[in-house]
């Protein structure tokens, strides 16, 4: 029996940032794929202009770090449509402004990994989970206690030394269908925190879904 993500044959387009759910200091390109804070160090947020799949890796490049601010990125998730939000209702920070009202997660990038040209990747599974990756290596646990029951847009600040990411053009998810015979290693986890333990699902994938399947990184 395989587990298959939830509508992952419906997908054909990767995320673009929404066109007009931005903050103030928000410039997007032509394609809604990168984002510049051209001023300060905030007002900076962006949403995904549609609901992003459980599973589904939303991949970052960060394009341009400036060492005059503070801070790194925030980043997570919304269960709130960024097409029904008004400007006035976007505020200067996502950390504290955005996740102290209901139905908003978000938390801060180390600043360690907040470097030109790394590839962030973050992504939330069925237990409500957060994860995310630096250049495809080992996923980090993030965030807990997420609302999976309906849609989630990512949420993305662009905020201190992060001046300008890019979200990058290929659908891809974390492996999360196995059949019996798979092997995985549960040490391919790292926690930042103490979470109750991941299951097999999380850690491999079957061949027949892999072969179906076929995820490319993006470039």
């Amino acid at each position: 029996r395989f587990l298959l993500l939830r509508s992952v044959l419906t997908i054909t387009e990767p995320p673009r940032f929404h066109s007009q759910a931005k903050g103030k200091n928000v410039r997007l390109d032509a394609h809604s794929r990168k984002a510049t804070r051209r001023n300060s160090f905030c007002n900076g947020v962006t949403f995904t202009n549609r609901p992003i799949h459980l599973y589904e890796k939303v991949r970052l490049k960060l394009v341009a770090v400036h060492h005059g601010w503070s801070g790194a990125l925030r980043f997570g998730f919304t269960i709130h449509d960024p097409s029904q939000m008004s400007s006035d209702e976007i505020p200067k920070y996502a950390c504290p402004d955005l996740v102290t009202r209901p139905g908003y997660w978000a938390k801060a990038l180390p600043e360690r990994f907040a470097v030109r040209d790394n590839i962030l990747a973050f992504w939330v599974d069925r237990h409500g989970r957060v994860f995310y990756s630096i250049n495809d290596e080992e996923p980090i646990l993030f965030h807990c206690g997420i609302k999976v029951s309906g849609p989630l847009w990512a949420l993305i600040d662009v905020y201190g030394i992060t001046h300008e990411v890019q979200i990058l053009g290929k659908c891809v998810f974390w492996p999360v269908a196995c059949s019996s015979g798979c092997s995985f290693h549960r040490g391919t986890i790292t926690r930042n925190s103490t979470y109750p333990p991941l299951t097999h699902e999380h850690h491999c994938m079957s061949a027949k879904y892999r072969q179906q399947h076929r995820m490319q990184p993006a470039g």
